[in-house]
């Protein structure tokens, strides 16, 4: 594989560190650009509040969709609505969520990666398109799902939601790489961290007219 020097980060006591999206390994030196995913979950109406948060050293997002929910206390994880990019859809995590009648999830997650912009076709109005997943496999139902009134409306939430949450982090409290070393306490950091935007957001909310009622909708991203 052919890396720009320049951008190599060699560590040598951290042996649970993972490359992203392809590990590289040679005698437990793991060279990596990114070593751990920040996961968050966020109210995606009223708040916008991280109500989940955790990091993984797994290479991608696929295993990550049911643990970011379950990263929601209890007490609050009456999650009607679960909005997740293509990064995340996994067949299995999908099904069991779904399936799941104790939480009562509609899940809406792109199967694939999507262009960028917009068509002329897209700007047209369209009719509401029936949702009928009989006869499609989990894939297709997904993707008919999200062609929907229903689903186009939900789904566009996703980008001024959970994104607005790590571009305020980032830029606004200006937090760009995690400072500790092991899982455990880069947890820790990703936990205060997500605790000071959250004091930051509610602060803004009760200064207007108090703190909207969650509406139980939620967005999962890293």
């Amino acid at each position: 594989m052919d890396v720009n020097p320049s951008l190599l980060k060699i560590y040598l006591t951290i042996k649970r560190s993972k490359f992203h999206d392809e590990e590289v390994v040679y005698e437990d030196i793991f060279i990596s650009f990114s070593m751990l995913y920040a996961q968050a979950a966020v109210d995606i109406e009223g708040s916008m509040l991280i109500l989940g948060a955790y990091v993984t050293n797994d290479p991608n997002d696929k295993l990550q969709l049911d643990p970011a929910l379950n990263s929601i206390d209890s007490s609050i994880r009456e999650v009607s609505e679960l909005l997740a990019d293509s990064g995340y859809y996994s067949e299995g995590a999908v099904t069991k969520i779904e399936s799941d009648e104790t939480q009562n999830t509609e899940v809406y997650c792109d199967v694939e990666r999507t262009p960028h912009g917009r068509t002329v076709a897209d700007l047209e109005k369209r009719d509401d398109l029936e949702y009928s997943p009989q006869g499609l496999t989990p894939k297709e139902a997904m993707r008919q799902k999200l062609q929907t009134t229903r689903g186009r409306e939900c789904y566009k939430l996703r980008k001024q939601t959970v994104e607005p949450a790590f571009g305020i982090i980032k830029e606004v409290l200006g937090f760009r790489q995690f400072f500790l070393r092991g899982i455990e306490k880069v947890n820790l950091e990703w936990d205060l961290l997500s605790i000071a935007y959250n004091l930051k957001r509610i602060f803004k909310l009760t200064k207007g007219n108090g703190l909207s009622p969650f509406d139980k909708k939620f967005f999962i991203g890293a």
